[in-house]
């Protein structure tokens, strides 16, 4: 099975809010066939979030033919610039580079413990479940057991009513025939 990508947890998450489904985490594990870890799918979901905030604060906003125009003049400079520092000073860029995944790892290790952390809540969450299910089906056996007992009384009644009407009519009989024999006796 191939490993999860967090294209993959992004599509999934895509998918489940175009349907209407709120994309948590165990929705989305659950679309991806329960692949990939809570952590993976974490750290995909802020992405997709963040993603998904910007966007429709944007749509919020009207930008006027100005603003467009400068964005663009600057992104041009910036891009120039850039173009520029990347021809002078790569070293120095590999260098901020460096810093800054060190930084964002740091960070996600941070992001990766809260994960943990909730993902250790929802493990006692779910040993309680698991107890609460064990009490459940302790007393759905005993109720059963004495559902068992009660059926197996009334099947004890059934016979025993059964045996009295059959003696009932056994005793029917002697009496008719001691009626026939009294009769016989009088006449």
């Amino acid at each position: 099975m191939p490993q999860l990508t967090d294209d993959d947890v992004l599509q999934a998450a895509h998918e489940l809010a175009g349907r209407g489904i709120e994309p948590t985490q165990t929705a989305v594990r659950a679309h991806l066939g329960h692949r990939g870890s809570y952590t993976t799918i974490s750290r995909a979901l802020r992405v997709w979030r963040a993603a998904q905030r910007e966007r429709e604060a944007l749509e919020e906003l009207p930008v006027p033919e100005e603003v467009e125009r400068l964005a663009r003049e600057i992104s041009a400079r910036v891009w120039k610039q850039a173009c520029e520092i990347a021809d002078i000073g790569k070293a120095e860029l590999r260098r901020e580079l460096a810093q800054l995944r060190a930084e964002m790892k740091a960070e996600a290790e941070a992001h990766d413990q809260v994960v943990e952390d909730l993902e250790a809540q929802l493990a006692g969450a779910n040993a309680h479940e698991a107890t609460m299910e064990r009490q459940f089906n302790r007393y759905d056996a005993q109720s059963k057991a004495a559902l068992a007992d009660l059926r197996r009384q009334l099947a004890h009644e059934r016979d025993t009513v059964r045996l009295l009407r059959q003696r009932a009519e056994q005793d029917a009989e002697v009496i008719a025939e001691l009626r026939e024999k009294l009769a016989r006796v009088d006449a």
